[in-house]
């Protein structure tokens, strides 16, 4: 027969087992894990910085939305909370910034690129660039 404190600790491991399960994923992941984990999962890549930063390059497929605008935390309550996100801005403390409210508002899976676009180029990864239109003349 089990004394009480045994099936205490065993219920409180069972009950810490599926908390786990529940619980939120949140990594941060260099440049390559980071692109080689979004093309694994299929989800959906977030630029939290400014529409002007985004035009100048961007990670090719990357939506735009600016977590300094007001309307941030509206337009993350549209987005569906069963998919993989995949955040990133210029240097890692916006995509922790979207990240914490993203996690707050239900969003399970939740990726960033540890160093941001700056680590991104460093490491020579793709980016689309703004195309500057010169004239012939």
């Amino acid at each position: 027969m089990e004394t009480t404190m045994k099936k205490s600790i065993k219920l409180f491991l069972i009950l810490l087992f599926i908390t786990s399960l529940e619980s939120c994923v949140e990594e941060m992941l260099s440049p390559e894990r980071f692109q080689k984990k979004l093309t694994e999962e299929k989800g959906v890549l977030i630029d939290v910085r400014t529409s002007e930063e985004y035009a100048e390059e961007h990670i090719d497929g990357a939506i735009n939305g600016n977590v300094q605008d007001v309307n941030f935390k509206k337009w993350i309550d549209s987005l569906d909370k069963s998919k993989a996100y995949f955040l990133y801005c210029k240097s890692g403390k916006r995509s922790a910034q979207a990240m914490d409210m993203m996690k707050e508002n239900g969003f399970k899976k939740l990726y960033m690129l540890k160093g941001g676009m700056i680590e991104w180029r460093l490491k020579e990864m793709p980016v689309v660039k703004k195309e500057i239109i010169k004239n012939s003349y």
